[in-house]
């Protein structure tokens, strides 16, 4: 999963760093932040793929990051980092953030890997899906185009079983 970049935000800088040494291995670019604020000034300057967030923060929550980054950064998958499994905080970040997922601390760290790469892989295909809306559109707005001027040109007849018949001419 190398070429990816993952922000972890957390004010403890021994769960940064473990958090830094679990995923490292894998490849990933990995960045660190120990507020919201910071976090959001790194975004401002770089693409991140994923955001593994801690939600009890002083000054911003990750929920409130999370919120910020859903309408400013749509695409980067979002992960929140939790204390315990509090139902209050699960239902606030899904409705607030938009969360892939939660992580409960303390983690286990083959659990978490799999997580980040299933996130990432579910990214990949949400964009690859993306990319081939926009080509059906395209052409579908082409044939179209098509149509208007040489009507009849997408019609073709088929025959009884549905299959379209191409007459040499």
């Amino acid at each position: 999963m190398e070429g990816y970049t993952i922000l972890i935000v957390d004010d403890e800088e021994k769960v940064r760093n473990s958090l830094v040494r679990a995923l490292h291995p894998d490849g990933y670019h990995i960045l660190t932040a120990s507020s919201g604020q910071e976090a959001l000034t790194k975004l401002n300057e770089t693409k991140v793929d994923l955001i593994l967030a801690d939600n009890q923060m002083p000054g911003m929550s990750g929920i409130e990051l999370l919120y910020i980054l859903k309408k400013r950064w749509p695409d980067t998958i979002r992960l929140l980092i939790t204390g315990g499994a509090d139902s209050e905080v699960a239902i606030s970040a899904i409705n607030k953030g938009e969360v892939y997922r939660f992580v409960i601390k303390p983690w286990d760290s083959e659990e978490l890997k799999l997580t980040i790469r299933h996130a990432l892989e579910h990214h990949k295909l949400l964009k690859e899906n993306r990319s081939l809306q926009q080509t059906v559109k395209r052409q579908a707005d082409l044939l179209s185009d098509l149509e208007k001027k040489h009507p009849g040109i997408t019609e073709l007849p088929r025959d009884e079983e549905g299959f379209y018949v191409i007459e040499d001419s």
